[in-house]
């Protein structure tokens, strides 16, 4: 279709699929989707499910605890909290990347009390330590700090906090995994060399890897090689035509307008007859 420079980075399948999923991108400065590129070693993708380390903290860095559910391989559920600084996002496809969960959802707040006795907003990573039946995970952000301020339990912050213990909590000793979104100025998790920057690109089509999330609920099922019922894997893709169109135009053109490249435009050549009122122009043009 004329696009140069598509390349093919992981991505968020969001709602569609909580599986691996691979975009085809078009760098360009008119793009909707915002991804982080290595400037060292050109790793590139969704900072959903980039690996990455957090870019240096501020002065006074807070540590949040959000709280999530977990749909297991075996269709059972967990709870489990992400303790993370509060100036990152949570990663739900890298918390079912580290946990093997198939499925991540963020908990409503009405369920937070009942789980972890606490409001929404109060928890602490000791909260999450102390709650029976929980998953207690650390983002990098946050096992890495020294000193950090946590909530009070109620609408103020506890500082000078430290993981060996203070101002009557008990040492805690919490192994960081990358379960954040990676971010502008974080350090490439590939190389571990480069910085990340964050650009602008096209999603032009996207593959989805599906698995068994949709077949297994169905109960669908087929017959194979050794007469035994299976659950089929699936997949899907799509590829956004009136969008690759929009975006070749937008890669090929210049200062008089459209530069359509061969095979890609209606016709190849275009012949305008600047005077159709005189007969003879127009039969020679046709």
């Amino acid at each position: 279709m004329g696009l140069t420079g598509v390349f093919q980075a992981p991505a968020d399948g969001g709602s569609i699929s909580t599986g691996p999923s691979t975009e085809h991108l078009v760098l360009s400065g008119t793009g909707q989707s915002t991804i982080v590129v290595c400037d060292h070693c050109g790793n590139r993708g969704d900072g959903a499910v980039t690996a990455s380390h957090p870019p240096p903290a501020g002065k006074d860095p807070v540590v949040n605890v959000i709280a999530v559910a977990l749909t297991l391989p075996d269709d059972g559920t967990q709870a489990a909290t992400v303790a993370i600084r509060s100036d990152l996002q949570v990663s739900l496809r890298k918390v079912a990347a580290a946990t093997g969960a198939t499925h991540v959802a963020l908990l409503g707040p009405k369920r937070l009390p009942e789980l972890l006795g606490k409001e929404a907003g109060t928890l602490t990573p000791w909260d999450a330590a102390a709650a029976p039946d929980v998953l207690a995970l650390y983002d990098r952000s946050a096992a890495d700090l020294e000193e950090f301020s946590i909530s009070d339990g109620h609408d103020g912050l506890l500082p000078s906090i430290r993981w060996s213990g203070a101002c009557g909590l008990p040492a805690l000793t919490p192994y960081g995994t990358d379960l954040h979104h990676a971010t502008e100025a974080g350090r490439c998790g590939a190389c571990k060399l480069g910085h990340l920057r964050s650009t602008r690109a096209v999603e032009v089509a996207h593959v989805f890897e599906l698995g068994t999330q949709y077949s297994r609920p169905m109960n669908l099922t087929f017959t194979d090689q050794h007469g035994q019922l299976a659950t089929p894997w699936m997949a899907c893709s799509g590829i956004g035509i009136t969008r690759c169109l929009q975006t070749a135009a937008e890669l090929h053109r210049d200062h008089h307008g459209l530069r359509w490249k061969p095979g890609t435009g209606p016709a190849d050549l275009h012949l305008t007859v600047l005077r159709a009122d005189r007969t003879e122009m127009r039969k020679q043009a046709e």
